[in-house]
């Protein structure tokens, strides 16, 4: 296909064929979200570390979740949706492959870091690129690519569950990373290539602009403070136990 669009290919068996590929890239990708409390049991009697220090990698996920969703989403909206799909595929499988290959604790967790940035960009840039290519669908595409996560976390957790009883937690990371980056890259080259056609929203708009009136904040503040939102509440949700978790790492790092 011509990697330029023009308004007609909106709403066409095309664009039903892209939200196809995007959902299940967005499933594929948000294995990330899962793998480390499946394996978190394993990994803690392997590294022979606590419950706190085995739980970090999955808040490096998240935090690499919610900070590259800001990168990658700037570079699709610069370049396409392309390049910073095939970024992130490429982390997804090195931060994998990176994390059956960890010696301590640490080295996992930043694995797992990589592996959040990653899966980011099959999140929110999919939902941004797919919203351009349909109008009185628009609603149900967003809907249909959202529920990539949640199938995601569906059909990873026994899936992984099933690899870790078989061959062991590094092998399985292994094989996800290797599996997903085969599955993926050809996937976006040969379904996503078309750029977004350019629709002029004058209603999105109106609405940024009141929405900066009413809270007195630029669109990349008001993005800023809700990634901090996002964060306070995750740590408020582990309770007593984040002091534990933090102090943990600490000692880890330290070497102690």
């Amino acid at each position: 296909m011509n990697a330029d669009c023009d308004t007609s290919m909106i709403g066409s068996p095309y664009a039903w064929l892209r939200l196809t590929i995007s959902l299940l890239l967005s499933t594929i990708a948000g294995i990330g979200m899962w793998s480390a409390v499946v394996a978190l049991p394993a990994v803690q009697a392997d590294f022979g570390i606590d419950r706190a220090t085995a739980s970090l990698p999955f808040t490096f996920a998240f935090t690499g979740y919610a900070f590259g969703g800001v990168l990658m989403g700037r570079l699709a909206d610069r370049l396409g949706i392309v390049i910073p799909l095939t970024i992130g595929v490429v982390m997804i499988g090195l931060g994998y492959v990176g994390s059956s290959f960890s010696v301590a604790a640490w080295q996992y967790a930043i694995a797992y870091g990589v592996i959040g940035v990653g899966s980011s960009a099959a999140s929110a840039p999919l939902l941004a690129d797919i919203s351009h290519w349909f109008t009185r669908q628009r609603g149900i595409a967003i809907a249909i690519v959202s529920c990539g996560s949640y199938l995601a976390g569906t059909i990873w957790p026994p899936a992984i569950e099933y690899a870790l009883a078989g061959v062991g937690w590094r092998q399985t990371h292994a094989v996800i990373g290797v599996l997903s980056t085969v599955t993926m890259l050809p996937l976006i080259f040969l379904a996503l290539r078309p750029r977004a056609p350019t629709i002029h929203l004058d209603a999105v708009g109106v609405a940024s602009a009141g929405a900066q009136r009413a809270f007195g904040l630029s669109p990349n503040a008001l993005q800023a403070t809700l990634m901090i939102a996002v964060l306070r509440n995750n740590v408020h949700a582990a309770g007593p136990n984040r002091r534990l978790l933090w102090g943990s790492w600490i000692r880890t790092c330290a070497g102690r």
